[in-house]
Formats: C-alpha cells, structure tokens, sequence
C-alpha cells in the first residue's frame, strides 16, 4: 500500500509528531527515554491489536523528511514509513508506504485478498488519520 497527500503543517510539525508517537511507544514498550537523534537502529518488542507480538525495529530518521520502520512477526516482515516533502512553509507531501517483504504462503494470499477487497477503504481511512495532524496545528 502507498498513500501520498497534502497537509497544510509544516513539515518538522509532522515530522515531530511522529517523532513522539515513535518515542512514546518504544518509551512504553521498553523504559527506555530516548531522544530523537537516538531512534534509529532501535529494535523493541510491541503487541499489535490482535494481541500478537512483533518486533519493530525504526530503520531509518532523516529529520523533517524521513521515518521508516520494520516490524517482524513470526508470520511476516512489513516495512512502512513515511516520507515528507516540504512544499512550502506550512505545506508538506506526505508519502506512507507498507510492503510485505516475508510471509508464509498462506499469509501472502490472505494479504492479497484483503487488499483487493478492503484496500481502498484502508487509504481512504488513513488519509483521514494523516488530516487530523492538520486540526491539531
């Protein structure tokens, strides 16, 4: 899945919110305080909605342009991150992106089905989770 659209934030706002978002779950997963600069290469243990437990490992900070992550299950590895672009003083692109890079057969399958049959809604309520970041600014 890929998503592009336009906020009307700057694009260290965005990039500082995610940022804490990304602080405040290692923070509760681990104990750990960390800043910023001190993300990346992290790797650390999180339970997902269905109670599973992954690992997730931020690959990647690039500040005000970059986050990436990858998050490992026993059934699958995803990449996802996102990527901003400042088109202005307070305009930013913002790129969210998720690949499955490893799974089990039947997880591949079952991944390809949903998509085909849910994925548009998945975009279309993740645009919506990106546009409140503008309520907040």
């Amino acid at each position: 899945m890929k998503v592009t659209t336009r906020l009307h934030v700057s694009a260290d706002y965005l990039f500082a919110r995610l940022i804490e978002t990304a602080l405040y779950d290692l923070n509760k997963e681990t104990g750990k305080n960390l800043t910023s600069d001190e993300l990346e290469n992290q790797t650390y243990l999180s339970k997902i909605n269905d109670g599973q437990t992954v690992e997730l490992t931020i690959v990647k900070v690039v500040k005000n342009k970059a986050l990436h992550m990858m998050a490992k299950s026993q059934d699958e590895t995803m990449e996802m991150g996102y990527d901003l672009v400042a088109v202005g003083p307070n305009e930013v692109d913002v790129t969210y992106f998720e690949q499955l890079k490893q799974a089990k057969l039947l997880t591949v399958v079952q991944d390809r089905i949903k998509n085909m049959s849910l994925g548009w809604l998945k975009k279309h309520n993740f645009v919506k989770v990106l546009k409140e970041f503008e309520a907040g600014y």
